[in-house]
């Protein structure tokens, strides 16, 4: 690659210039396709990025993030204009957080928040993720960080939750002494009937060898039941 220049000497003369460009081009080629990689990537994972300046209290995003929020250009990059978007049960602990215990104390900004997407009102989970930079006197500068849209996770999680809580309810329903035993003997799960058999609180078994709280058993047959349950 070159950049030519030509320039008139005089009636009938004139100068060229080649200038040899090609590691400048091969440059701004690398840092395109850095930047499309970039774009690309946030978008397939709705993760964006921003840069948040504790002095004036704005920030700026990537168009992932703003895809995220469901912002535009015009939207109004500030802490207000953040808070907007957060759920209104929300709003104060996540305003709190950031000035409390982010800026002033300065940990780590690491939430799981809700927000209300300003471009068609939907309800949607995000996590977000921030880092402050300080001066050399400990005072923050600015934010870098992410935030990505984990609103699948979260209902899969919700229903996951749903589903060990109709299985605990159907669980504990039972009439009859049940365990959930690991190979080794430990107790991961038992329920009502087990419990008060037992004559133990659920914590005081969980975890801990079944033999022992068998009470129900013969202690003469207790090695023997579960020498056979191991096998």
């Amino acid at each position: 690659y070159y950049d030519i220049s030509v320039a008139s000497l005089g009636a009938g003369f004139f100068a060229t210039i080649f200038l040899d460009v090609t590691e400048r081009k091969r440059s701004e080629k690398a840092l395109r396709d850095s930047e499309w990689f970039l774009r690309k990537s946030q978008r397939v994972a709705h993760i964006g990025s921003y840069r948040f300046s504790v002095a004036t209290g704005t920030w700026t995003s990537s168009e992932a993030l703003s895809e995220v929020f469901g912002i535009g250009d015009e939207f109004k990059r500030d802490i207000a204009g953040w808070l907007g978007l957060v759920h209104p049960d929300e709003r104060e602990g996540m305003n709190h957080h950031l000035a409390e215990d982010v800026i002033r104390a300065g940990r780590n900004f690491d939430r799981r928040y809700r927000i209300i997407r300003a471009n068609d009102g939907a309800l949607r989970w995000v996590h977000g993720l921030g880092e402050l930079e300080k001066d050399t006197d400990g005072n923050p500068i600015f934010m870098l960080g992410t935030i990505q849209d984990v609103t699948d996770s979260m209902l899969k999680e919700q229903a996951l939750r749903a589903s060990e809580d109709r299985f605990r309810r159907i669980f504990d329903l039972i009439p009859d002494p049940v365990t959930l035993a690991e190979l080794s003997g430990a107790l991961i799960a038992c329920n009502d009937a087990y419990r008060s058999a037992a004559g133990y609180e659920r914590e005081d078994i969980i975890g801990k060898d079944a033999a022992v709280f068998a009470v129900w058993v013969d202690p003469s047959q207790r090695e023997a039941m579960y020498a056979q349950m191991r096998l």
